[in-house]
């Protein structure tokens, strides 16, 4: 069987990021810049809770202020810890200092998400410094970063913060197109071989094998293969025919 890794599995417009960036491009072509920011964002809307950085959080929602956003696209919060996520998305980003731009929108929505209106709060919220913002883009930033890290830019201070903290998330091109190539072969490609390791000697019966699997090795096998685990289990293909025999525990 094929290796699955191989990129000749993958559909063409995830084989690389030249045919990924020319898939969206065509995407997006002949749009306003109004909604193709529109579109973008309701793609990272999508993809983010797809993310494994995005944890149990709900999925986000683009801000409802499109002209006063303050630099905010996209907005989730935790139903019970009240963690907020905030991030920006930006379709493409061609300079330094596009970055600096958007770190610096951070900052100031940073400074008065405790503070709203500018009011002084003597009980904040706990959380209400401990927000999480992210950054969705198709352009690479890897060079874009490191002349930003290399440069006196402002905003550096705040962007150096936030990754101490681990309370940034850039997730550009390559880092996209890698979150997609994996959630396609977890969804559509069978693998060929997967490794165990058991923690129970084997009984082996005819055909038929029978050990045990920790729950650990269980949960990094689904991180790496997702449902593609079970697409030759019995049950997932023949789903619940009965659904009164299923509430019973048939």
């Amino acid at each position: 069987m094929t290796d699955p890794s191989q990129p000749t599995q993958l559909p063409l417009f995830l084989r690389n990021p030249e045919a990924f960036a020319a898939h969206l491009a065509d995407k997006f072509q002949g749009r306003s810049n109004l909604d193709k920011g529109d579109g973008f964002t309701a793609f990272a809307c999508k993809v983010l809770p797809l993310c494994d950085f995005w944890g149990d959080m709900p999925g986000p929602v683009p801000s409802a202020k499109r002209t006063h956003d303050r630099g905010i696209d996209l907005v989730a919060e935790h139903p019970t810890r009240g963690t907020h996520y905030f991030g920006q998305a930006k379709f493409r980003m061609r300079e330094k200092a596009d970055l600096d731009d958007v770190i610096s929108k951070f900052a100031n929505f940073d400074r008065t998400h405790a503070q709203p209106d500018g009011e002084l709060q003597l009980f904040p919220e706990p959380d209400a410094r401990a927000s999480v913002y992210v950054l969705v883009t198709s352009t690479d930033l890897s060079e874009i970063r490191r002349r930003y890290e290399g440069s006196q830019l402002p905003s550096l201070t705040f962007y150096r913060s936030l990754e101490e903290a681990g309370r940034i998330q850039i997730l550009d091109g390559p880092r996209l197109l890698r979150h997609l190539q994996a959630l396609y072969r977890q969804s559509f490609i069978i693998h060929p071989e997967i490794d165990l390791r058991l923690d129970a000697p084997i009984i082996h019966v005819g055909s038929v094998y029978l050990s045990v699997v920790s729950g650990a090795v269980l949960r990094s096998l689904f991180q790496a293969n997702g449902s593609s685990l079970f697409f030759e289990n019995i049950r997932e293909f023949l789903g619940v025919a009965d659904k009164k025999a299923d509430a019973r525990g048939g």
